[in-house]
């Protein structure tokens, strides 16, 4: 993973590197998606290993914000923004996943004879 970020770097094109990033993880996820229950080594190598990179990048922006390279201010507000416009994506979100366990748990019910569907 280290060797992504100076591949990026190299690029000079952070848009670029970022949508490669979402579209390598995109795909690690549908390979677990793909075959359930069959976990193998590469895939928990690339699971801890994106969570480790997240982990050492939360840490070195956590220290360039104590240590002044980042305003507070301008880092706080960023934030509340980021929060506030994501709220339509969340809604959406939360709102399919719930008529997906809505229908899940419907047609558990009947098979279960708890209910009508």
């Amino acid at each position: 993973m280290a060797n992504r970020s100076s591949e990026n770097e190299e690029k000079g094109r952070p848009a670029e590197a970022i949508g490669e990033f979402i579209h390598e993880v995109g795909d690690d996820l549908a390979l677990v998606a793909a075959v359930p229950g069959e976990i193998t080594y590469q895939t928990l190598h690339r699971f801890f290993g994106f969570v480790g990179d997240t982990t050492i990048l939360l840490f070195q922006s956590l220290r360039k914000i104590v240590l002044g390279a980042l305003p507070f201010r301008e880092t706080i507000t960023q934030m509340a923004v980021v929060g506030v416009n994501s709220i339509p994506i969340v809604i959406v979100t939360v709102a399919f996943s719930g008529m997906v366990l809505a229908l899940y748990s419907a047609e558990q019910m009947v098979k279960w004879g708890i209910g009508s569907y």
